[in-house]
């Protein structure tokens, strides 16, 4: 059974689930006198200790990340935080700091539709690293092993700013945290009913053995969910099903003797998609400038997916990929002449050259023909740092 909860949207009518608002959750306003409550007094002097703050820039540097409604980038952060560092943290300890409105931007979801995220300043991404890194040691070992933004600003869109009284923005460095804290009831309510299940932020899959038995545990855990917590599951996005036929979090499962976690079809035909976009045959740069940002990208994929060591998948995915970049140069080359040339220079026999130049098949085929595969071979890719995955 797959079930996903959705929890705090940041605008009326957007998101998944705008219904799904946590109704009963109280807003918790900053003291206004100057003053910080005693009992979460010491929590903002260990957010501004001098060992947390390093860290917390450190990893907003690397992160880099778009700028928020300031327009600062991440670079500018520490030359800002040298000439307004005593400011700052004047306002986090007496509990006047107010951040900034984020900036919105959607992003295409996969399956149709938009994705609303909330780029914030970059000095209050800042700050919440460093609030972060701090409820994380205090919280993170409270949680269950299954368990894999700011209220009041607003957001910034088309230049204006919407106030916003619900909700934690996507985007924000608190988001995953504060999800945990709301949905750790829920994580041990599946323990107390002895449910097998692994839960990403909202994405959530618990297993049953039967169907039967997972539209059982449905319709409890939907009611659970409205009762306890005041959320309501997407419906769209739930479903009692085998696990070879769902993904979750871009895998999927394939089931035969044994069962084996694979790359979902969807992902794959995001991949090509990425692979496409970055290896524009329109663009005129060399193989060494397109192989650079690709390089980037694959790594990464590589990384995430790493789970999944099938060569019957990742073999052609490598083979489709320099297929790709043959594809390119061959139209870059455009006139016969210079692709004759082209070949000649790259030690392909006078014969082959005309046979390949001749060819009067189309642009994919002619990158998978031994005369292109010999004038570009898998050894010129991997010397000019192409990874394979």
């Amino acid at each position: 059974m797959q079930q996903k909860t959705h929890c705090a949207p940041i605008a009326e009518g957007r998101g998944e689930a705008p219904e799904g608002r946590c109704q009963g959750a109280e807003t918790v306003q900053a003291p206004t006198n100057g003053e910080s409550p005693p009992s979460t007094a010491w929590l903002m002097e260990a957010i501004c200790e001098p060992v947390n703050l390093r860290q917390a820039l450190k990893r907003v540097k690397a992160n880099k990340g778009a700028a928020g409604v300031d327009g600062m980038s991440a670079s500018e952060l520490p030359d800002y935080l040298k000439h307004h560092w005593l400011e700052l943290k004047a306002q986090l300890l007496s509990g006047s700091y107010r951040p900034s409105p984020v900036r919105r931007v959607s992003i295409p979801k996969p399956g149709g539709g938009e994705r609303l995220l909330g780029i914030p300043a970059v000095v209050d991404r800042f700050v919440q690293q460093a609030t972060m890194q701090v409820l994380q040691r205090q919280w993170d070992s409270m949680f269950s092993e299954h368990s894999y933004g700011f209220l009041k600003a607003g957001v910034m869109e088309a230049g204006l700013v919407m106030p916003m009284t619900e909700g934690t923005p996507q985007g924000g460095l608190l988001s995953p945290l504060l999800s945990n804290l709301l949905l750790d009831d829920f994580d041990r309510e599946l323990e107390k009913r002895g449910l097998k299940f692994a839960r990403y932020a909202d994405d959530c899959n618990i297993y049953v053995k039967s169907e039967r038995a997972g539209n059982r545990v449905m319709a409890g855990l939907t009611r659970w969910l409205s009762r306890k917590l005041k959320l309501k599951v997407n419906a769209k996005k739930s479903a009692v099903a085998r696990p070879d036929t769902r993904k979750f979090l871009g895998y999927s499962f394939r089931t035969g003797r044994k069962v084996w976690c694979v790359v979902s079809p969807e992902s794959v035909k995001r991949f090509k998609t990425r692979v496409r976009a970055l290896t524009g045959r329109n663009t005129g740069r060399s193989l060494e400038q397109l192989i650079r940002p690709l390089k980037r990208y694959l790594t990464g994929w590589k990384s995430y997916y790493g789970l999944n060591q099938w060569p019957s998948l990742m073999r052609p995915l490598n083979m489709w990929i320099r297929s790709r970049l043959r594809c390119v140069l061959w139209k870059q080359w455009k006139t016969s002449r210079r692709r004759f040339e082209e070949l000649r220079v790259r030690g392909i026999g006078k014969e082959l050259a005309v046979q390949t130049v001749g060819s009067c098949h189309s642009l994919w085929r002619i990158s998978c023909s031994p005369g292109l595969n010999m004038a570009l071979p898998n050894s010129l890719f991997l010397k000019l740092g192409l990874p394979e995955l």
